[in-house]
């Protein structure tokens, strides 16, 4: 018989475990690993040698693996264009099987016909083709009498169960409501031997599995998933009506594997944590720590406690009012902001500051020359300063006068130096958006509030409470989410 490297000729060359064939003609996934490969000679008939490899040292240290493949496989059975299935024991005990180096090889009778041929096999975990199906896998190639050929065919795995689904969000651990957002979900997943598949030496699934959400809001894709190869995306579309609860279902059939569950948070607190700022202070006291992050802030000054404080639908809401002399506070917040940032306050003026006529600061981080500041200035206006002062390093907004003091707002300002914009928020409503600039980076300072920190005398008269720093421009979606959920 030919000799095709050291192998016999009319050889089938499978790999059943954690190590890739010897001989000529093994194969690679698309992940570029070893995968589970045939070679048979263009003989009417002959005999199939199959090799069982153990793990090499190479695999266990992290090397090149085989395809995943059950180790409760115990027979293999082979069919050549849908004709008889010759079948071989593979299990270690197998009269047809010898132990060699590295493993083990079992020979069968195998005939081919020249011309095109499909081999298929068929992977089981008893003798003879019997009991559970844990594998299959087709291929073709052409045969020509006398000429030696390959053939490389994957075995893909059944699933029979999954468990341990696990969603992981784009931003915080869950969908917010209000605003549109991503997830991607992922299973373990196991044989009908409930061995575990290995999804990254994974090419595909023997089957498809259908993946389905009880919910209009949130679409999942892909809806058939073929194989790992593919992301399992969540995608959530903002509207304020999804639901308490979101399942995505994950199904063999009509059997149910696995349910992954997602509850969308709401509340003002829920809601503002969920878009990842670096801080967020809710001043309910002379000292404290930020709601997320490890930073802290303290009153300097004089400031007198008050539980009429902004409406965030929370119980015993305390705040403190600032003298407008004295009262403010540091943090531990440095810096932090490169390209992009945005701040959000509560604010509760106790004079307007025409009255004051004078700078009244919110919030920010105070620079010579790179401002990140918002105040309320003498023309009662609004302002956030991004770059140097003056007209250029900044964007203004005028709230309504009859309001202006003794209410409670929500101003949130945002720049981007790379979409070059800044805007200013009003309660939850876009006031104002420059596209002219965006201004300078890397504000390196004090994150402080009441006051500034570099420009003296700044002091607000009345209540900020509900302080966030975020090192990115918070979307208009965004803004009119968290004020909708106070």
């Amino acid at each position: 018989m030919k000799r095709i490297g050291s192998l016999s000729a009319g050889m089938l060359c499978l790999a059943l475990g954690a190590a890739a064939c010897g001989g000529g003609g093994s194969g690679t996934n698309a992940a570029g690993q070893a995968a589970p490969v045939m070679q048979l000679a263009a003989t009417t008939t002959g005999s199939a040698v199959l090799f069982i490899p153990n793990p090499s040292a190479s695999n266990a240290a992290g090397g090149r693996r085989a395809q995943f493949v059950s180790p409760s496989a115990t027979s293999l059975s082979v069919s050549t264009n849908g004709g008889a299935a010759t079948v071989v024991n593979v299990s270690s005990t197998s009269p047809l099987c010898t132990p060699v180096t590295g493993g083990r090889t079992c020979t069968i009778p195998l005939t081919s016909a020249p011309g095109v041929d499909t081999f298929t096999l068929n992977l089981y975990d008893g003798a003879n083709g019997t009991g559970n199906l844990l594998g299959t896998g087709t291929g073709t190639t052409t045969a020509t009498v006398g000429q030696p050929f390959g053939v490389t065919i994957t075995l893909d795995p059944v699933v029979a169960a999954a468990t341990n689904p696990v969603l992981t969000f784009a931003t915080g651990s869950a969908f917010t409501v209000g605003i549109a957002g991503t997830a991607t979900a992922s299973f373990t997943l196991s044989d009908p031997d409930n061995n575990v598949i290995t999804l990254a030496s994974t090419p595909s699934f023997s089957s498809a599995l259908q993946l389905t959400s009880s919910d209009p809001h949130v679409t999942v894709a892909p809806a058939s998933w073929t194989g790992p190869a593919q992301t399992v995306t969540l995608t959530y579309d903002g509207s304020a009506a999804v639901g308490a609860t979101v399942n995505v279902l994950l199904k063999s059939g009509s059997t149910t594997l696995a349910t992954a569950t997602t509850t969308p948070v709401s509340g003002f607190i829920a809601t503002v944590t969920q878009t990842a700022p670096l801080a967020y202070y809710r001043l309910t006291g002379a000292s404290g720590s930020s709601v997320v992050g490890p930073s802290t802030y303290t009153l300097t000054g004089s400031a007198a406690p008050s539980m009429a404080c902004a409406p965030v639908n929370v119980p015993n809401n305390q705040c403190l009012v600032l003298d407008g002399l004295t009262g403010y506070f540091n943090t531990t917040q440095m810096g932090g902001i490169t390209t992009a940032g945005s701040i959000m306050a509560w604010v509760n003026l106790s004079e307007l500051p025409s009255t004051a006529n004078r700078i009244l600061y919110v919030a920010g981080i105070s620079q010579f020359a790179n401002d990140f500041d918002v105040q309320y200035e003498s023309d009662n206006n609004i302002r956030f300063y991004t770059a140097a002062g003056g007209p250029a390093g900044e964007v203004a907004y005028a709230p309504p006068l009859a309001t202006l003091a003794g209410n409670w707002h929500m101003i949130v300002a945002t720049f981007s130096t790379i979409t070059a914009t800044r805007a200013i928020y009003y309660d939850g409503v876009l006031g104002t958006l420059d596209t002219t600039s965006g201004g300078l980076p890397n504000k390196t300072g004090e994150f402080a509030i009441g006051e500034s920190t570099v420009f003296p005398g700044r002091f607000f008269p009345g209540s900020i409470t509900d302080v966030a720093l975020w090192n990115y421009a918070l979307t208009a979606q965004s803004v009119a989410a968290i004020y909708a959920s106070r």
